[in-house]
C-alpha cells in the first residue's frame, strides 16, 4: 500500500520530440526521419535517462529565466510511484480503464503491438492520439515505455505500507521504465509492470515530467 503525500503535476502527454529539439537542440529519435504521419509530434525516444533528466533541468532553468515559475519548484522525472499513481489514477485493475481481461479494449487507450503497425513496421504515434485515463492523461499506456526517477531494483517498492517511495539513483545504475510501448504485448502495458534500462538509449523509451516542489531525491553533485 503506497500513500502518496505531496502533490505533483504530470504533463498530460509524452515529451514530443518537437519539444525535444526545441529545448535540446537535436532529435534523438529512431523512427525521426522515415515515420511519415506522425513527424514532431511523435514522442521523443532514444534518449538515455540522462538525457531526460537534463531536459527536465534544462525546462526549469528556461521557465525560471522567463519568470514561469515560481520559486521552489522544478520538473523532474517523476518517482515510480508517483507514475504508478497517476496511471492507474484511482484504480486497481490491470489497466486504468478497467482489467479488460480478453484485451478487447486497450486499443482505445494504447499503441501496442497489435495495432502500432503503419505498413512499415511498428512504431510509435503521435501524442494524444487515444482517449485520456481518469486523471486525463494520455499514453500511460503503450506508445513509448517512460523514465521513472528510481534506480531499479527487483522488489521495488513492494512490501508493508509506505509513503512517497523512492529508489534513489546513482550513477551508472539501471533505472526504472514505466507503461509499455507501440512493440510490446498487451500484458507489457499494465499498470504494474516493470521495467527497466542501463545508461545507453533504446528504442521506444522515452519520458514525461512532473512538476513538484523542491524537495529530496536529488542526485548528489557529480554524479551524474
Amino acid at each position: 500500500t503506497v500513500t502518496i503525500s505531496k502533490p505533483f503535476w504530470m504533463s498530460k502527454f509524452e515529451v514530443t520530440q518537437g519539444q525535444y529539439e526545441e529545448l535540446m537542440g537535436n532529435n534523438p529519435s529512431g523512427f525521426a526521419s522515415w515515420f511519415q504521419n506522425a513527424g514532431l509530434n511523435a514522442p521523443v525516444e532514444q534518449v538515455t535517462w540522462n538525457d531526460a533528466v537534463e531536459f527536465c533541468r534544462k525546462l526549469t532553468e528556461q521557465e525560471k529565466s522567463a519568470d514561469q515559475l515560481k520559486d521552489g519548484y522544478e520538473y523532474r522525472l517523476p518517482t515510480e510511484a508517483q507514475w504508478e499513481y497517476a496511471c492507474r489514477a484511482g484504480t486497481t485493475t490491470r489497466f486504468s480503464d478497467g482489467d479488460d481481461p480478453g484485451y478487447g479494449e486497450l486499443g482505445k487507450y494504447a499503441w501496442y503491438l497489435d495495432n502500432s503497425d503503419t505498413g512499415n513496421g511498428r512504431t510509435t504515434h503521435p501524442v494524444g492520439e487515444k482517449l485520456v485515463n481518469p486523471m486525463g492523461l494520455h499514453d500511460m499506456h503503450g506508445n513509448v515505455w517512460e523514465f521513472c526517477w528510481d534506480r531499479y531494483t527487483a522488489q521495488g517498492y513492494s512490501g508493508g505500507i509506505l509513503t512517497d517511495p523512492v529508489v534513489v539513483p546513482r550513477a551508472g545504475a539501471r533505472h526504472i521504465r514505466r507503461g509499455g510501448s507501440g512493440g510490446d504485448s498487451s500484458s507489457a502495458c499494465r499498470s504494474a509492470r516493470r521495467g527497466n534500462e542501463p545508461a545507453s538509449t533504446f528504442l521506444l523509451v522515452g519520458f514525461r515530467p512532473v512538476l513538484v516542489s523542491v524537495d529530496p531525491p536529488r542526485l548528489p553533485v557529480g554524479s551524474r
